[in-house]
């Protein structure tokens, strides 16, 4: 994901970089501020060794306003005007087509299916949009909302509890939902995976398989139901493989 966004960012990194060179021959207050802003928002980029794409938004913003340095009426400023839009445009999957309202739609028909089977219990989210609480109503059942918490192997030495101790915790406050899915970025981790798999082929059923809900990830979602009769099983610790 870093080198494809390294990728659909570098017409307009060049062009911040040859708007901060021609920055030198302004009114020295102005292109210290806009660098500076500039340095620090990559400062704060570069300072998470975790990536995901919406890290990047703090230091877009001084991006596209140094870069408007380079749009002034010229020949070279026309041109930039030209490539920078369409090199954009040419990195957008579908960029004229309105994907925002049938993943709308379609999210919606996901909710629906999930909040049908909560009937008053609580939803939890192993992995899967966490928007979904708030679109459902649930209550939920962790402070640790945020699904890469307790998936996501990289996430584990970060929180002030062990994910494998909070996982059982969650498990004994019975969710009546949980959704959970395949990773598609990051390493996961394999303890707590095999507790969810253990917990759910003990006391849940799969009630529906979401494969289009509007992800641009092309990630399928399986939405499983609480068990009206728990069956007994073997208790999983977190060093037992599955």
């Amino acid at each position: 994901l870093a080198y494809i966004m390294a990728i659909r960012l570098s017409v307009l990194g060049a062009c911040t970089l040859f708007a901060v060179w021609r920055l030198r021959k302004l009114d020295r207050p102005l292109p210290m501020f806009l660098t500076g802003w500039l340095i620090a928002a990559m400062l704060g980029f570069f300072s998470v060794p975790n990536f995901y794409d919406h890290y990047i938004l703090p230091a877009l913003i001084p991006m596209c306003a140094i870069s408007s340095v380079m749009f002034r009426p010229s020949r070279d400023g026309f041109v930039w005007m030209a490539i920078v839009p369409a090199f954009a445009t040419m990195c957008t999957p579908e960029p004229f087509k309105p994907a925002g309202f049938q993943s709308a739609a379609r999210f919606e028909r996901f909710t629906d299916v999930v909040r049908d089977n909560l009937r008053g219990g609580c939803l939890y989210i192993y992995e899967g949009p966490s928007h979904l609480y708030t679109a459902t109503e649930a209550c939920t059942l962790t402070p640790f909302t945020f699904p890469d918490h307790l998936n996501a192997q990289i996430e584990g030495p970060a929180l002030p509890v062990s994910p494998e101790a909070e996982m059982t915790r969650i498990f004994d406050q019975e969710p009546a939902v949980i959704v959970e899915a395949p990773r598609v970025m990051l390493k996961e981790n394999g303890r707590t995976r095999r507790m969810l798999d253990r917990e759910l082929a003990c006391n849940y059923h799969l009630v529906d398989r979401v494969k289009d809900w509007g992800s641009r990830r092309n990630q399928p979602l399986n939405v499983w139901a609480r068990n009206s009769t728990s069956r007994t099983c073997a208790s999983l610790s977190p060093t037992n493989k599955a």
